[in-house]
């Protein structure tokens, strides 16, 4: 999970992301229809353990939900994701940050955290993100 922290934080030069959550709200109609092709993934559970997350500010808050948060001070963020995982649509409203660079490397047909997996798109993405973090 990507948490904002504060300004007085040292800038990053490169955040790699994989299947992030932007909005604990999960309010994007987008992820809705994207829910019955995600095995992995149940909207409704998803939510539940959002809101469990999030705590007395609620899943609104910016301390867990960075869509409405800062992230200028992350620096460069390349964003992993499937199509198939629900968190997707998110990871494309990300590409609007303000005063980050944000590029989303998106994989058809890929579920939740398929990065991890023994695939052979995995072994390409890891290699991938291996070059971007040195």
């Amino acid at each position: 999970m990507l948490v904002a922290l504060p300004e007085k934080a040292p800038a990053a030069d490169t955040t790699v992301l994989l299947s992030p959550t932007f909005d604990l709200t999960f309010a994007n109609p987008e992820s809705a229809r994207i829910a019955p092709r995600d095995p992995l993934l149940k909207l409704d559970h998803i939510r539940a353990l959002a809101a469990s997350y999030a705590g007395p500010d609620g899943p609104d808050s910016g301390l867990v939900s960075p869509v409405r948060a800062r992230v200028d001070h992350l620096g460069a963020i390349t964003i992993f994701t499937g199509t198939r995982d629900l968190l997707n649509p998110d990871a494309h409203l990300a590409r609007d940050a303000p005063g980050t660079q944000v590029t989303v490397e998106e994989t058809a047909g890929m579920v939740h955290d398929w990065m991890l997996l023994p695939v052979p798109e995995a072994k390409t993405t890891r290699a991938h993100i291996a070059r971007l973090l040195r």
